[in-house]
């Protein structure tokens, strides 16, 4: 008589602890996760974007010689025109001709691993 109360105890138990927990897991897989296109995808490596800087950098300034040095600092997630991306911050210093430094600033919007949008002062 004891095993047989014993097992409706364990029944009610599972009963009245489990099937809130089993309600609870399937309404919270059915919660829609966030969409594809609203992540930035993966963040680039910084030796790639020293690589992707230099490159649009010699396009850009008309005596690459001149180039004095560049900073990549690290990417922050943006959102440009709707698209999630990285942005990344750039600081590059070229000499005059009169042997001055000139400090420039600039920004590359980064979305799975190829350069959306550059902005440049």
């Amino acid at each position: 008589m004891s095993i047989a109360k014993g097992r409706k105890r364990l029944i009610w138990i599972l009963l009245v602890f489990g099937l809130p927990l089993l309600v609870y897991g399937s309404v919270r897989q059915l919660r829609p996760g966030p969409d594809p296109a609203q992540l930035p995808g993966p963040r680039p490596g910084a030796m790639l974007m020293s690589l992707a800087v230099g490159d649009a950098l010699r396009h850009r300034i008309p005596d690459p010689e001149s180039l004095e040095g560049q900073e990549v600092y690290g990417p922050a997630e943006d959102h440009l025109d709707g698209v999630a991306c990285w942005r990344f911050p750039v600081i590059y210093r070229t000499r005059t001709s009169l042997g001055g430094l000139v400090l420039h600033r600039g920004a590359l919007w980064v979305k799975d691993g190829r350069v959306i949008r550059e902005q440049w002062d």
